[in-house]
């Protein structure tokens, strides 16, 4: 069966169950992070924040993926953007590595800090701010 065949065939349950699963995980994952930053007092390094940027983007694309799964809207559609949030939580995986990287002293980080986020930090967090340290310095 040739790659077009495969578009031109209607949507149905794995396109919606996968859309819903996606929405989910993306929305539990950043939830989480949100959660230790927030309640648990994390403070989350210019990495960590910049790691965060693929499921910001996803969880919209996977929320319109959903509700045309469940729509019936058109194939190619729904699986376009089925593939765009693999395409992003590739580039995800790339910037998790590439912090787990840093932390572990494997390559040194690009970034020193992000712009206007000195303001929020404690002097105590300056070792994550330069991320060559693990992160998850809690406030005091």
């Amino acid at each position: 069966m040739a790659l077009t065949d495969r578009f031109q065939r209607p949507t149905g349950f794995r396109q919606t169950l996968a859309s819903g699963f996606l929405l989910a995980g993306t929305a539990i994952t950043v939830g989480t992070a949100l959660l230790f930053q927030y309640v648990g007092g994390y403070i989350p390094c210019a990495l960590c924040l910049q790691q965060r940027i693929p499921y910001y983007v996803a969880i919209p694309l996977a929320l319109v993926a959903f509700v045309a799964a469940a729509g019936r809207a058109p194939a190619l559609l729904t699986r376009l953007l089925l593939l765009a949030i693999g395409v992003i939580m590739l580039v995800s995986l790339y910037l998790g590595v590439f912090h787990a990287g840093v932390e572990w002293g494997y390559w040194p980080g690009r970034l020193k800090h992000l712009p206007g986020l000195a303001s929020r930090r404690s002097p105590e967090s300056e070792a994550c701010r330069r991320c060559s340290s693990p992160c998850g310095r809690s406030l005091p």
